[in-house]
């Protein structure tokens, strides 16, 4: 059986209590992991916190019907 760079990438997340991906463009979270399919170059791993839109770098999760999120590369305390 061949595993693929995403479970990889998920697994790593997980282990290292990370929540998501991100770069300067895009985030995506670790439920719905690399939706692009792209190679995510310049995707670095990132924590997955309570949205505070003034501080959200990339990957807004800000929806009206879930909680929302955002990914940031500042560990929360």
């Amino acid at each position: 059986m061949a595993v693929t760079v995403k479970e990889i990438v998920s697994e790593y997340l997980k282990t290292h209590g990370f929540g998501g991906l991100q770069n300067d463009d895009c985030g995506c979270f670790d439920n719905d992991l690399m939706p692009c399919d792209s190679a995510c170059e310049g995707c670095e791993a990132s924590y997955k916190v309570p949205a505070h839109c003034e501080t959200c770098e990339t990957g807004c999760d800000n929806r009206d019907d879930k909680p929302k999120f955002c990914l940031t590369n500042i560990k929360p305390e």
